[in-house]
């Protein structure tokens, strides 16, 4: 085993994993499911944010990127423009 591999194995059990409360950006901006894409875009340019959590009712949600706006206007067929909902839990 190399030098750095035996390191990351004999390396105290107490330092916890990172949660993801740890990694999140804070200050998330929320916008409401019917802002136009074009709005989106200018205020994730605006806020020099990468994404947008979008909220269209109580128990539907999710993020906008500007890979999802690339990809609203370059997908070739209406079908690769919309991706499988995750469903919400309960």
């Amino acid at each position: 085993m190399t030098k750095a591999g035996s390191m990351l194995r004999d390396k105290p059990t107490h330092y916890s994993t990172p949660m993801v409360a740890h990694m999140m950006t804070p200050g998330v901006v929320q916008v409401p499911g019917d802002v136009s894409v074009s709005e989106a875009a200018l205020l994730l340019d605006r806020e020099r944010i990468p994404c947008l959590l979008v909220k269209d009712s109580e128990t539907t949600f999710g993020i906008m990127t500007s890979a999802d706006i690339c990809l609203l206007y370059t997908s070739p067929s209406p079908r690769d423009r919309t991706r499988t909902r995750m469903p919400s839990s309960a």
